[in-house]
């Protein structure tokens, strides 16, 4: 979400013209802008682990992994406001198979309706140790489970904990996910030079 933040910024300041690049730690990311779209390129999923059986003291949970540039577990729930989040978050988030660096948690719905698929998300982020409104790594995460599960399409709807809709693409042959969502500009600031002294 951050980098289509970015990609939004860089286009309105006219510094590139859609589509371009831009380096991160991760790498390059490419970016399109339409309008107030932005579509991304994340990091290639890897570590794809399917059909995983955690415990914690909890309960037992069937749960899927994959690193979309950052780790991500999904557990599907059959109703996504019901999903103990907080609860079940921190203790796959630390659980003993994601050590050390640990792991995002998501809680995912599949949705239809009028025909079409699409899933709901909720995430318990690391760092943060809370659920976010929003994150794009995870919405993608849980895209790329679904669709490898055969539950979506390689481009489905994502409707996050915030309200927002992200739309992600997915591309076998190039192994390769997309992020794309609205983005707004809601504050613009200037900094003085003493502040740069």
């Amino acid at each position: 979400n951050g980098a289509r933040c970015v990609a939004r910024l860089v286009e309105e300041l006219g510094l590139f013209k859609s589509p371009f690049n831009f380096e991160t730690k991760a790498g390059l990311i490419y970016a399109e802008i339409r309008g107030k779209r932005a579509k991304v390129a994340l990091t290639s999923p890897k570590d794809l682990r399917l059909n995983l059986v955690i415990r914690t003291d909890y309960d037992w949970f069937l749960a899927h992994f994959v690193n979309t540039g950052v780790p991500h577990v999904v557990i599907f729930w059959d109703d996504i406001n019901t999903a103990p989040v907080e609860k079940i978050g921190p203790k796959i988030r630390y659980h003993e198979i994601f050590k050390p660096a640990g792991t995002n948690v998501n809680f995912a719905e599949v949705v239809e309706k009028d025909g079409e698929k699409f899933l709901k998300i909720r995430t318990y982020e690391r760092g943060v140790e809370a659920e976010t409104l929003a994150c794009g790594t995870g919405a993608s995460a849980g895209a790329y489970i679904a669709y490898k599960l055969g539950l979506v399409d390689n481009k489905v709807g994502v409707l996050t904990k915030g309200g927002e809709i992200l739309t992600i693409y997915i591309e076998d042959k190039t192994n390769k996910i997309y992020l794309e969502g609205d983005t707004s500009f809601i504050y613009e600031g200037k900094i003085k030079v003493d502040a740069l002294l």
